[in-house]
């Protein structure tokens, strides 16, 4: 639990003046990202839902390295939230934003099924709050959900069937609410 709590702390911290779209706290959609995995999803797995706390520490905000969430956490809660951590803009490697996104997408579905579930539980929360964005942006995330995140439940079947029953459940239901504000 002392772990636990402090993941929750860093993340309401780190993302204290940070506001979503829906004009809610940063750090909600943090909390309703741990609360998918262990309440939707059942799973009590630590490392992990110190992950879902803390996934976009080193994307969003400036405090965090990568060495600061083995220090704190772990080294499982360093890795999983770098393999769910977007490319940095100025990342050299990468032409454009289609070759960086690319890379990204490739590297969420060849890696454990930890990340893939990490990453749809962080999906599944985005998708829930769609309805706020303008037109086209909801357009292009549902679309992206479809092609990119959708496929990869059925990487996670093998392992955890329950699980990835859940993450499609949840998934019609979210994009049939946004499909009928089109």
């Amino acid at each position: 639990m002392v772990i636990l709590e402090r993941a929750y702390r860093f993340t309401k911290y780190c993302h204290r003046a940070q506001i979503r779209e829906t004009g809610a706290r940063y750090f909600e959609h943090l909390r309703a990202t741990a609360n998918i995995i262990a309440d939707e999803l059942q799973m009590f797995d630590l490392n992990l839902i110190c992950a879902a706390f803390l996934h976009d520490s080193l994307e969003d905000q400036f405090m965090f390295k990568p060495e600061d969430l083995i220090l704190n956490f772990s080294e499982e809660v360093a890795m999983l939230v770098k393999k769910v951590t977007k490319p940095d803009e100025s990342d050299s490697r990468f032409k454009n934003e289609k070759e960086s996104l690319d890379w990204y997408h490739d590297q969420i579905e060849n890696s454990s099924e930890k990340v893939i579930i990490l990453k749809l539980a962080d999906r599944l929360q985005n998708t829930r709050a769609l309805w706020v964005c303008p037109e086209e942006k909801r357009l292009r995330k549902i679309k992206e959900t479809k092609e990119v995140y959708l496929p990869l439940i059925n990487k996670i079947y093998i392992l955890y069937p329950e699980k990835a029953k859940v993450f499609w459940e949840q998934f019609k239901v979210a994009l049939e609410k946004l499909e009928k504000k089109e």
